[in-house]
């Protein structure tokens, strides 16, 4: 009987001794803890460049030079009526300050009395220091509209690729006072191209044939006649010559521009035909007498 007594608190002590450990084993254990958040340093977003946000880089003057040389030679890959990147009736003035405003010596706003706004930039020729360009933009609102400028490309090479002008306009200052050469002046219109080529108060020649004097213009006389200019407008907007005229010279009024064919022995083919011919001896004849 004893015995069984003892065995039964034996039992009883040994369970509660695994109870015991058990309860021990449970409090030893750490309560799976919320893992504690901690704000973050905020990552600005990587901003976006932007023209307004994007400084523009620092062009050194020999490094200028030579970008308006290349642009010289090669317009900055575009055909006429662009003009170094800048197209009439697409390319905005904040575009042409930044990037033809780094390369050139001046970009300025100037009055117009045709044109609500205009802008002038002016930069040097890196072969000749001492000449100087000025090209005048006309705008409307920001847009470029008009470009005045000059080709950098022959006579000849122009021509042979816009083809045949559809007008060509002739001026002369007929007899000159004293030994002075007589001076004429072109115009090349391709109106739906929005492209004119023109050379202004330029030297000829004279030559009297049949008892008549004329005022001559040879190749040579065009070669030697420096840069040809360039009027340029939105190519499909048709100008005529009376509307642009008043851009490249001061008082239209007081000269007067007459069809090639109507005062001259050539036509517009064979203008274009003599002038492009390295080989040809022809040349343009006006009589004197009936300039200016």
């Amino acid at each position: 009987m004893l015995s069984r007594q003892l065995h039964a608190r034996i039992l009883l002590v040994a369970l509660g001794l695994l109870l015991a450990a058990c309860q021990a084993g449970m409090s030893t254990e750490s309560p799976t803890s919320t893992p504690e958040i901690r704000p973050s340093a905020t990552i600005p977003p990587t901003a976006l460049p932007t023209e307004t946000e994007t400084p523009l880089p620092t062009v050194v003057p020999e490094e200028a030079q030579k970008r308006i040389a290349e642009l010289m030679k090669t317009n900055g890959g575009c055909l006429l009526p662009c003009w170094w990147g800048v197209t009439p009736g697409k390319t905005s003035m904040e575009t042409v300050n930044k990037t033809l405003a780094r390369f050139v010596s001046d970009v300025s706003p100037f009055p117009d009395e045709r044109h609500l706004e205009g802008y002038a930039i002016t930069f040097g020729d890196p072969e000749t220091p001492a000449r100087e360009y000025r090209i005048l933009f006309y705008t409307a609102g920001e847009i470029v509209e008009k470009i005045d400028t000059f080709s950098f490309d022959p006579l000849a090479h122009l021509l042979e690729q816009y083809g045949i002008p559809e007008e060509v306009w002739l001026h002369s200052g007929g007899y000159s006072m004293g030994f002075q050469p007589p001076s004429f002046s072109l115009a090349l219109l391709y109106p739906e191209q929005g492209v004119m080529i023109y050379y202004q108060e330029r030297s000829g020649g004279y030559l009297s044939e049949g008892g008549t004097d004329y005022v001559q213009i040879c190749p040579n006389d065009i070669r030697n006649a420096g840069n040809p200019g360039l009027y340029l407008w939105p190519t499909g907007h048709r100008l005529s010559f009376a509307e642009i005229l008043p851009d490249i010279y001061p008082k239209p009024e007081l000269v007067r521009y007459e069809p090639l064919e109507d005062v001259s022995n050539m036509d517009e083919e064979s203008f274009y035909d003599a002038f492009t011919n390295p080989e040809s001896s022809a040349c343009l004849k006006t009589p004197a007498d009936i300039w200016p």
